[in-house]
């Protein structure tokens, strides 16, 4: 299934933080523009976290506001340290004091954080919060709905599946996701009806390609979930439903299902 961090943007919430950092910098800044010091510190929090958790701490002292706080949160993330992450955002959440969707993208990255650390409940409650902020986003309802399916609550998953899709038809990734859940509520039918329409829309998706081939192997069409799985392995080997396709490669010589 698609990440939950998929539909996580940090973009909105990037420009109210990037102008909190703004505002509270003191004569200690020297920062000529805050927006590059913030788009520097999360770019080395991501390839590097523990240089990035430094760097964002350095600035924080320096003034650099919710934008730097937010860059130590998310040095922690990746460096693994999700629940510590997960706490971090939701403080910051709650000190935002207005622009409700800002609040509600730093609730959302601390759902991926609690998902993250395999805290699906936590997830679904922060996202509940998020939802309530910003109603008509699609993509916290695809994340509240992997949390479902990390609770095996395929049922609730698709409920939140069936809107997102209904208010963004073009959603590669959610169509994807609700195939998967569709078959593991043996809806087969509509699950490869869901994965047709995101190969229409994106024909070399791998995790659509995946998708298919497993609910071809599912109805005994072993030759084209052979074909489906080779091509996810052939052109796009770094992705991480290749690995997923290479093991029901094997599976398939083997005779048992995929997964």
């Amino acid at each position: 299934m698609p990440g939950l961090g998929r539909s996580l943007s940090i973009s909105a919430a990037a420009i109210w933080l990037i102008a909190s950092a703004a505002q509270a910098a003191d004569a200690l800044s020297d920062d000529a523009d805050p927006a590059a010091r913030y788009g520097a510190c999360m770019e080395l929090a991501r390839k590097n976290p523990e240089a990035g958790f430094e760097s964002a701490l350095a600035w924080r002292d320096m003034g650099g506001g919710l934008s730097a706080e937010h860059c130590a949160a998310t040095a922690l993330n990746a460096n693994g340290q999700h629940a510590v992450a997960a706490r971090r955002f939701e403080d910051i959440a709650q000190r935002i004091k207005k622009e409700s969707q800002f609040k509600a993208a730093i609730l959302g990255h601390a759902a991926q954080a609690w998902l993250l650390a395999g805290d699906p409940d936590r997830t679904i409650a922060v996202l509940d919060a998020a939802i309530a902020l910003d109603p008509l986003s699609a993509g916290f309802l695809v994340d509240r709905a992997e949390a479902h399916a990390a609770r095996k609550d395929y049922k609730s998953a698709r409920i939140d599946l069936d809107v997102a899709v209904h208010r963004d038809p073009y959603d590669v990734d959610a169509l994807v996701f609700r195939a998967s859940t569709r078959r593991y509520l043996e809806d087969m039918a509509g699950a490869r009806e869901d994965v047709d329409r995101a190969l229409d829309l994106d024909p070399g998706n791998p995790d659509a390609l995946l998708e298919r081939g497993i609910l071809k192997r599912l109805t005994g069409d072993n030759n084209g979930a052979r074909q489906d799985w080779a091509a996810v392995v052939t052109t796009a080997p770094e992705a991480s439903a290749a690995t997923a396709a290479q093991r029901n490669l094997e599976l398939l010589d083997v005779r048992q299902d995929p997964k």
